[in-house]
């Protein structure tokens, strides 16, 4: 069976339009759910290893991708708005979620406003406060000066090939399989007139996702969570401690943690049949069967 190219589908949620990269097929719905400043095309190499067995659903948050971007509304409580908004207009029934990073802890935090609409997720890298944290914690400086970086980086150039090449050069994206990256880079940029490129997720956007920590609180909605969870955590993570991880499974009612070795915060990124292998086992075991 050849595998499909999924198609760009424009849903209503939360007061914007959210846009939604369906992958068709009769498989088990899947909703698949990126990382700050990327989209949901970037998973493209997990799941066409997990199509057809699962109709993954990969949304572009708000600001992202093809998405509305609104001037505002950029805390995790508004991407878990958008989140079950796509699970009501699309009509999915207790979807299986799989999410990175904002995206998982956007999507965990929807789990909890809003029980019974979710199946099992797998979680990889979910960016949250800590826990033990007073009402008026702020990240630490060093997550605060990403938020600096994200407004002065360079968003523009003269051809694909240019930033693909630059990004090779980064060590943000050292890790990352070059067939990943070049996903980011076909998708994640919009056409200029001039020929040129520029990334389709503004600056602002992006540092808005990181500072907006402070605002969002996502601790006391989690116990009513009341879906299967699986924690993935990356060894040489700085982001997701192994502390954390010790809160969201004392306080979540039905979950369990993995780490992966030698793998970065980036993890869907530099390993993605990895992150399909673990997801496969995990719906497989905790789920309903997806066929």
């Amino acid at each position: 069976m050849s595998r499909p190219e999924p198609q760009l589908r424009r849903v209503p949620s939360n007061g914007i339009t959210i846009a939604v990269h369906d992958w068709g097929g009769d498989g088990a719905p899947l909703l698949v759910v990126h990382g700050n400043s990327f989209l949901g095309r970037l998973w493209d190499v997990t799941l066409r290893d997990l199509w057809p067995d699962y109709r993954p659903y990969a949304m572009d948050l708000r600001g992202h991708g093809e998405s509305d971007v609104p001037p505002s509304g950029y805390s995790r409580f508004d991407h878990a708005g958008d989140i079950a908004g796509v699970v009501d207009a699309l009509g999915l029934v207790r979807p299986y979620v799989l999410g990175h990073s904002v995206g998982a802890i956007s999507a965990l935090l929807a789990a909890g406003l809003h029980p019974g609409r979710f199946g099992p997720m797998v979680l990889v890298e979910p960016v949250i406060r800590p826990k033990a944290t007073p009402d008026n914690w702020v990240p630490s400086s060093a997550t605060l000066a990403l938020g600096e970086q994200a407004r002065r980086r360079r968003h523009q150039w003269p051809s694909r090939r240019a930033a693909f090449e630059n990004y090779l050069t980064k060590s943000a994206f050292s890790t990352w399989q070059p067939e990943v990256l070049a996903l980011y880079v076909e998708h994640g940029f919009r056409d200029l007139p001039d020929g040129g490129i520029e990334i389709k997720c503004p600056g602002w956007v992006e540092a808005q996702g990181y500072e907006a920590s402070p605002t969002a609180n996502p601790w006391p909605h989690l116990a009513t969570v009341d879906c299967p969870v699986l924690l993935v955590r990356a060894e040489t993570s700085r982001l997701f401690s192994e502390a954390i991880v010790a809160d969201l499974l004392a306080t979540l009612p039905d979950a369990r943690a993995v780490t992966v070795p030698e793998r970065s915060h980036a993890l869907p990124m530099e390993d993605p049949l990895l992150v399909a292998h673990l997801a496969r086992a995990f719906f497989t075991e905790r789920g309903r069967s997806p066929r």
